[in-house]
């Protein structure tokens, strides 16, 4: 039987650099204490023992170089190796990116992060906290080899890292301006409810889309309130929604017409500073709804040249979630277990076990620390998925688990990261379970793929990210090559042409099951 450790979360690069030097005093820890102009720092060793007192590092160039030489001067004193150095601070904040990024172009030195929280854990008095009571918590935590690399050294990893970082970051840049839209959306809608109550009525019977193009623009104009509008005829109404493309607007103009005949109107004194108001937050929605979508054409570019790009196979999985799913959770290599990555997620229930061996552990409520922004787009994709748009077969299952009770978002959420991961690793695409069977033959793949391909190109026609997402060196590109070269089923990439099949054979015959399709 193998040697187990009891450090079952330790770091690889960690406890490398610990068996490398054999002994725990021949390793150099280098805690930090993180802050936007001055870092507190302090030197020791694997076991403990302080080897220089904190001081202070100016976060600039100089500093950088005063800690490299405090770093140098340190390991000669004690002889330790410049290999076994091992430096780390609480999660890594956006200020200390730079400082840590020339650290690790020092190749000696291991740049490695410690979580927040485990830190907390190690201080000595928990009640308190001060820059030394901090740092030797980071300390004990990297003495524990409980630790995270900032840098990927393996080079394929590292330069793929950067698509992954790259998605993380537009993501969390649109959710942060979705997040200022809908505010301003919320603000247009309480002057609105003065002005014109009831336009942005979302039901069915309104005959203008709440926050559409031509929403926005009657909204803009300085005649927009219920008293106007009532006086307004038909065919000048009609004339402005045509400028608008809008589909029978004869018809629409005469139902907003009798809406504004049937509401009470605004106090004329107040109209010009509600409309003044109404201008400048819609103008800011326009702007914000341009940039997210500037984002979003981003992230596919990004997403077409990651494995990840196989997620928008699966029903109901657009785009814009893949890349957010695939940015938190990082290289698909570094995924690691199933449980790990749902614990991460927050999408699993906590244990609690004690009073020895024979009490069997008892199941809680979901633990609060998780990556909070991956358990919101897992959730609400889960959720879309099996309310609406999911496959047949998830939709079932998800009907099926909530009418027994039972959290059907984490349960389909956990579900469907398995598949996700696996999908990933393996670089293909979701296929239903009747072609996963051994009934799978070139007739039932053709019949898939002429509904499924116009889908999946539309995803990507959207965001103009087609021929990135479908490029030779592309994974969903690959995938279609091999489709098209073993199967023998074009699936072209225009929008207009549908999937067919090529002759086959040198004879130029189609198969039987085609003939049969064309009677």
């Amino acid at each position: 039987m193998a040697n187990s450790s009891i450090y079952q979360r330790q770091c690889p690069q960690v406890a490398a650099i610990f068996t490398a030097a054999k002994n725990s005093d021949k390793v150099l820890i280098v805690p930090l204490d993180f802050a936007k102009d001055k870092h507190v720092c302090l030197l020791c060793n694997g076991n403990g023992d302080q080897l220089l007192k904190p001081f202070t590092v100016k976060n600039n160039r100089d500093g950088l170089y005063f800690l490299l030489e405090r770093i140098q001067t340190t390991c000669k004193r004690h002889a330790i190796n410049p290999k076994h150095v091992i430096l780390g601070g609480e999660d890594c904040p956006s200020y200390v990116i730079n400082l840590l990024w020339a650290l690790h172009q020092h190749k000696e030195i291991c740049v490695v992060r410690v979580n927040a929280w485990k830190a907390k854990k190690q201080r000595e008095n928990v009640q308190a906290s001060t820059d030394k009571l901090d740092l030797l918590g980071v300390a004990k935590t990297l003495i524990n080899r409980d630790a995270y690399p900032v840098f990927d050294d393996d080079p394929r990893i590292s330069e793929e890292n950067v698509n992954y970082e790259a998605m993380r970051e537009l993501s969390r840049t649109r959710d942060a301006l979705v997040e200022i839209q809908t505010a301003i959306s919320n603000r247009i809608h309480s002057i609105v409810k003065v002005l014109f109550p009831g336009f942005l009525d979302s039901s069915k019977t309104n005959p203008v889309t709440p926050f559409s193009n031509t929403s926005l623009a009657l909204m803009e104009r300085k005649d927009f309130n219920a008293g106007a509008y009532a006086r307004k005829k038909p065919a000048y109404l009609a004339k402005l929604l045509t400028r608008q493309g809008v589909r029978d607007p004869s018809e629409k103009a005469f139902q907003v017409i009798e809406r504004a005949r049937q509401v009470l109107p605004p106090d004329p004194q107040t109209i010009p500073y509600r409309q003044e108001c109404l201008s400048a937050l819609i103008a800011s929605y326009r702007h914000l709804q341009t940039q997210c979508r500037q984002l979003e054409e981003q992230e596919a570019q990004v997403l077409a040249a990651t494995p990840a790009a196989v997620l928008t196979t699966v029903a109901g999985i657009g785009i814009v979630t893949c890349a957010a799913i695939a940015g938190e959770q990082g290289h698909v290599e570094r995924l690691g277990s199933l449980h790990n990555l749902s614990s991460y997620a927050g999408i699993i229930p906590g244990t609690d076990q004690t009073g020895g061996p024979d009490n069997p552990g008892k199941s809680t409520k979901v633990k609060p620390r998780c990556n909070r922004k991956l358990k919101k787009h897992l959730v609400a994709a889960v959720s879309r998925m099996g309310n609406s748009v999911g496959t047949p077969e998830f939709r079932l299952e998800y009907a099926r688990l909530k009418n027994n009770g039972q959290h059907a978002d984490f349960v389909m959420a956990r579900r469907f990261l398995r598949v996700s991961k696996t999908l990933m690793l393996n670089k293909t695409i979701y296929l239903p379970p009747e072609l996963r069977s051994d009934a799978f033959n070139r007739e039932s793949l053709f019949e898939y793929l002429r509904v499924f391909w116009p889908k999946l190109k539309t995803k990507w026609h959207g965001l103009k990210a087609v021929d990135a997402a479908f490029a030779s060196n592309a994974p969903l590109g690959i995938w279609r090559e091999m489709i098209q070269k073993v199967y023998r089923i074009e699936l072209p990439l225009d929008r207009s042409s549908e999937v067919r099949l090529l002759l086959d054979g040198e004879d130029g015959r189609l198969p039987e099951f085609v003939k049969k399709l064309n009677r």
